[in-house]
């Protein structure tokens, strides 16, 4: 599980899909930069923190070339408008159709996210990881 601040991270990928996706990557591992020209150290230097959640952020790069930048882009931005307390108290890790700042034909188009009785569903985030 990783925590960040979805705001900062469209903020300072300009809304960019492939740095999004860069970005979400570093969160994920954690990788050491080899120079200061390593993108890993520019991220380094940058508080991520916030309560944006993604369960399972590996499974997303497991099956990377599976799906287009875009829907994972989609994704983590979705994703990162649940609320975390109700993630921790309830174990919720949908959103609300009506907390979605894109409508339902976008994440229908999106193959890792469904509607199910008007709630956004993450296809990576409901699987169980042993």
């Amino acid at each position: 599980m990783i925590l960040f601040n979805w705001a900062k991270i469209y903020e300072k990928s300009n809304g960019k899909v492939s740095r999004i996706i860069d970005i979400v990557k570093y969160l994920t591992y954690r990788p050491l930069a080899a120079t200061k020209h390593d993108p890993a150290y520019s991220y380094s230097t940058i508080d991520w923190s916030g309560d944006s959640f993604l369960v399972n952020p590996e499974l997303l790069f497991i099956y990377e070339k599976q799906y287009k930048l875009k829907e994972i882009a989609q994704y983590v931005g979705i994703a990162g408008l649940r609320n975390l307390n109700d993630f921790i108290v309830f174990g919720k890790r949908t959103l609300d159709l009506a907390h979605s700042p894109v409508g339902k034909d976008i994440i229908n188009k999106n193959r890792l996210l469904s509607v199910v009785d008007d709630s956004i569903h993450f296809k990576w985030e409901e699987v169980t990881r042993r």
